[in-house]
C-alpha cells in the first residue's frame, strides 16, 4: 500500500512537471467534464448494482469475463461502504451506502465548487482535500480489486482516473492571493 502511494505521488510529480501550461479556464472546463464523467460513472454503477440485485443472471455492459466484471465488484461486500462501514457500524447503518452514492455526493460537491465558489480559497481547500481523500480511497479500492477480489472493474478504474485527474487539476490551480492582498502584505512587511 505504501509503495503504491509512493508511486502515485511520484507519478503526480512527473505529470505536473511535464504539464503543458493551460489557462485556468481550460483547466476549469476539464474539471467540469471530470465532474460530469464521474457523475455518469457513479450513476451507471448504481444502475448496475440495482439490476444485479434484482436479477442474478443480469450481465452489465462492463461485465467482460469472470475476472473482469463490474457487477461482481459492486455486489461484493466492498461495493458498500468501501467494505469498512458495515464492519464498523453494521450492515444496516444508514452510512453503509453503495460506494457510488459517495461518488455522487463527492462529484455534486465538486460541481458546486466549480460553478458557485470557484474563487473561494476555503472551498478550493475543501475540494482539494476531498479529491485527496477520493484518491486515497481509490488506492485502497484498487488494492481490494486486484488482491482481494481478483477482478478488474473498468467502471471503477475509470472513476479512479477521473479522481486522480481532478486532484491534479485542483493542485495545479491553487488560488493565489489577489494583487490587492499581496500589496497589503508587502506594505505591512515594509512597516
Amino acid at each position: 500500500g505504501l509503495l503504491l502511494s509512493g508511486y502515485f505521488l511520484f507519478l503526480f510529480g512527473r505529470l505536473k512537471a511535464m504539464m503543458v501550461p493551460m489557462s485556468c479556464c481550460g483547466l476549469k472546463v476539464v474539471l467540469v467534464v471530470g465532474v460530469f464523467v464521474g457523475l455518469l460513472l457513479s450513476g451507471y454503477a448504481l444502475y448496475v448494482e440495482e439490476m444485479a440485485s434484482k436479477n442474478f443472471s443480469y450481465v452489465a455492459m462492463c461485465d467482460f469475463s469472470e475476472h473482469m466484471s463490474c457487477s461482481r465488484v459492486f455486489s461484493s461486500k466492498y461495493g458498500k461502504g468501501f467494505g469498512l462501514v458495515g464492519e464498523v457500524l453494521g450492515d444496516d447503518s444508514p452510512l453503509n451506502l453503495p460506494n457510488a452514492w459517495y461518488g455522487v455526493l463527492f462529484y455534486t460537491f465538486m460541481l458546486g465548487k466549480v460553478l458557485f465558489c470557484s474563487q473561494s480559497r476555503i472551498f478550493h481547500l475543501l475540494a482539494t482535500l476531498g479529491a485527496v481523500a477520493a484518491v486515497c480511497t481509490g488506492i485502497y479500492l484498487v488494492y481490494v480489486l486486484i488482491y482481494v477480489l481478483d477482478d478488474i472493474c473498468v467502471v471503477c478504474f475509470s472513476t479512479h482516473v477521473v479522481n486522480l485527474t481532478m486532484m491534479f487539476i485542483l493542485f495545479s490551480t491553487w488560488p493565489t492571493p489577489s494583487s490587492k492582498a499581496k500589496a497589503k502584505a508587502k506594505a505591512k512587511k515594509i512597516q
